[in-house]
């Protein structure tokens, strides 16, 4: 998809990629517009469906495809969870077997925040999910972030008819999971 020395597409995301997952791989969304772009021009899809599983990307792809591609409808796909609600992910099997007996936290520890929305405010409820997940002492959050779901900008409260997403980075002793939860 890259032609030697290639350039990587310039476009002004208006902040989406600067916040979670951009602060931690800075220029990741630059490549991942790039090559989207490239596809999207070869294939002149009318649709094109994406995981929900990176929802920042998602939404950077759906702000991109408005821009660039008027034509195409980008569509997000639930994450598929195992049947202990880990997110799926090839990811998942380079875990220690420790570590897999701890991921399920993630999920458990953002849907306990989420059941507290209307009794606590976002601070303290960011703060007992990362306890929750950190009281595993292998287990790193790099960010926990309750976002607006179509501008990813921090959420200070519940909003009538403004959806909300929750997004995690946890590192573990082998790899980085992510997640996200609607709130």
């Amino acid at each position: 998809m890259y032609a030697e020395k290639e350039k990587l597409l310039k476009f002004d995301l208006k902040g989406l990629d600067a916040t979670m997952e951009g602060k931690f791989r800075k220029g990741h969304f630059a490549g991942v517009i790039t090559i989207v772009n490239k596809l999207f021009n070869i294939v002149k899809p009318n649709r094109a469906y994406f995981g929900e599983k990176d929802f920042q990307q998602l939404a950077i792809i759906k702000y991109m495809a408005q821009k660039l591609h008027k034509k195409v409808e980008v569509i997000g796909c639930p994450t598929m969870r195992e049947e202990d609600n880990l997110a799926m992910s090839s990811r998942n099997a380079r875990l220690t077997p420790d570590d897999r007996k701890h991921a399920p936290t993630i999920y458990k520890a953002m849907y306990y925040g989420r059941t507290h929305k209307h009794d606590w405010d976002f601070k303290h409820i960011k703060e007992e999910v990362v306890e929750r997940i950190s009281a595993y002492k292998k287990f790193k959050v790099e960010y926990f972030e309750i976002v607006e779901a179509k501008t990813l900008k921090p959420a200070k409260g519940v909003k009538k008819d403004v959806q909300l997403r929750a997004c995690i980075a946890v590192q573990t002793s082998t790899v980085r999971l992510i997640d996200n939860i609607i709130f």
